[in-house]
C-alpha cells in the first residue's frame, strides 16, 4: 500500500473533498423515506453528477496534487528535477507555500532579482536549498526560543532578546529565509527587505 494520504497533503486534500460535496450539491439519499422525483433522478444519475463535480473543483485539486508529490518527494528524501537551479527551485517554493501558480512563482522570483540583484537572490536560494530540512520541507529551526521564566514558573516572550543575525536555523518558512539573507548579508538588503514587505517588489 502507499500509507494514504501524506500528513502535510491532508488540508488541500480535505479541500477538494469538500469542493466536490459541494457541487455535488444536496444528498437525494438524506430522507430516503421523503425522495420525490428529482431525488431518484439524481441517484440515478450520481456517476454523472460525480464527474462533473470533479471536474468543476479541478483548481482545488492542482492544489493538493502538488502538494501531494511533494510529500512524496519529502517521504523519500528527493526533490523535483531541476530543485538545484535557484530560478526553478524558489519559484517551486512559492507554487508550494503560497498556493499560487507558476506564472506567478516565476514573476515574483523575477521581481525579487531585480530588487536584490540577481546574484544575491542567486546565492540566497542556494543557501536555502542547501540549509537542513525539518519535516514538510521546512527548514530546520535550532536557535532558541526568545523567552524568559516569570517568577512565577511561566514562559513569556523576552522582547530584550536582539534578533539573530543569521537567517538560517533561525527561519522556518524556506520562503521567508530567501527573502530575509539578502537584508541579514547585504548592506542595501535592510531597504530591500523594507520594500519587499510592503509589497513594493518590481515587476
Amino acid at each position: 500500500m502507499d500509507n494514504g494520504i501524506r500528513k502535510s497533503a491532508g488540508p488541500e486534500f480535505e479541500d477538494w473533498v469538500a469542493q466536490v460535496k459541494q457541487n455535488m450539491g444536496d444528498d437525494p439519499l438524506r430522507h430516503p423515506l421523503q425522495m420525490n422525483n428529482d431525488d431518484v433522478k439524481k441517484v440515478l444519475n450520481f456517476p454523472q453528477r460525480f464527474l462533473k463535480a470533479v471536474q468543476a473543483s479541478q483548481k482545488k485539486y492542482d492544489v493538493y496534487a502538488i502538494e501531494r508529490d511533494w510529500a512524496e518527494f519529502d517521504a523519500a528524501g528527493r526533490e523535483p528535477a531541476g530543485s538545484k537551479i535557484p530560478a526553478v527551485y524558489f519559484p517551486a517554493l512559492c507554487v508550494r507555500r503560497q498556493k499560487i501558480g507558476w506564472e506567478d512563482a516565476f514573476a515574483e522570483y523575477n521581481g525579487m532579482a531585480k530588487l536584490f540583484g540577481a546574484d544575491v537572490l542567486r546565492k540566497a536560494v542556494q543557501e536555502v536549498h542547501a540549509a537542513p530540512k525539518a519535516s514538510a520541507g521546512l527548514l530546520r529551526v535550532t536557535a532558541p526560543d526568545p523567552v524568559k521564566r516569570t517568577p512565577s514558573g511561566q514562559l513569556v516572550e523576552d522582547p530584550s532578546v536582539p534578533e539573530p543575525d543569521a537567517v538560517i536555523g533561525v527561519v522556518a518558512s524556506p520562503i521567508s529565509a530567501v527573502e530575509r539573507w539578502p537584508h541579514e548579508t547585504t548592506i542595501g538588503g535592510t531597504c530591500c527587505w523594507f520594500w519587499l514587505k510592503r509589497g513594493w517588489i518590481p515587476r
